[in-house]
């Protein structure tokens, strides 16, 4: 639809205000833009940008959703969408959204979208995705975290030969030894009867168990 100059620049207003991390400060002209052209989907889709950088993700979800009732093909949204779901630990909700965004994508492939994606099939223990999706953004680019989210993905199918060579991959490209990658070295050794390798590998899990614990208060 065709929006009024005034409302373009009231847009654009709120625009530079979401540019500059100010959410609240471009709500009013968001929400002006709305009043007169409710069916302006550029307005829609940053009020849920705006939502979601405060914090309100159901209001953010409800004008990504309207947004989508007037441009239901763009990708973005659909994209925006699955993150206001994944914030909320929603991961089954958040995949079908991360899907429709990569199937619309008109110019590539969307590697954030894979990533997400790729988290929810690991949150909800489909290890089987979880694995493809590593295994495509892997084709694309060789990463320290992905070939650690590969090993987690392995580990939960019990493909403890693959799991390993991930984890010691992901180690070589710089990935920084914590509790949780020194644990899952650990149980792929363990179960794969190098009971020497994997006691060492749980005495240095433990020994980070404590920073561990403090990162996560």
């Amino acid at each position: 639809m065709k929006v009024p100059q005034r409302v373009q620049r009231a847009l654009q207003r709120a625009e530079a205000h979401l540019k500059l991390g100010a959410p609240a400060a471009a709500l009013p002209d968001i929400e002006h833009a709305l009043q007169k052209c409710p069916d302006a989907f550029v307005a829609w889709s940053m009020l849920g940008r705006a939502k979601s950088l405060l914090g309100d993700q159901p209001g953010a979800e409800a004008a990504y959703q309207r947004a989508l009732t007037i441009e239901g093909a763009d990708p973005a949204t659909w994209f925006n969408l699955g993150v206001t779901y994944s914030a909320r630990a929603m991961y089954a909700e958040a995949i079908p959204c991360y899907l429709k965004a990569l199937a619309r994508r008109r110019t590539g492939f969307d590697v954030e979208a894979a990533q997400n994606l790729g988290s929810c099939y690991l949150k909800l223990d489909r290890f089987d995705a979880a694995r493809d999706v590593y295994l495509g953004l892997l084709t694309l680019s060789e990463n320290a975290n992905l070939r650690s989210l590969l090993g987690m993905a392995y580990l939960g199918l019990g493909d403890h030969a693959s799991a390993l060579q991930a984890f010691e991959r992901s180690v070589a490209l710089g990935m920084r030894p914590n509790h949780t990658l020194l644990a899952s070295l650990a149980a792929c050794h363990g179960a794969l009867g190098d009971e020497e390798r994997a006691e060492q590998y749980r005495r240095e899990a433990d020994a980070l168990l404590p920073a561990a614990t403090e990162d996560a208060r």
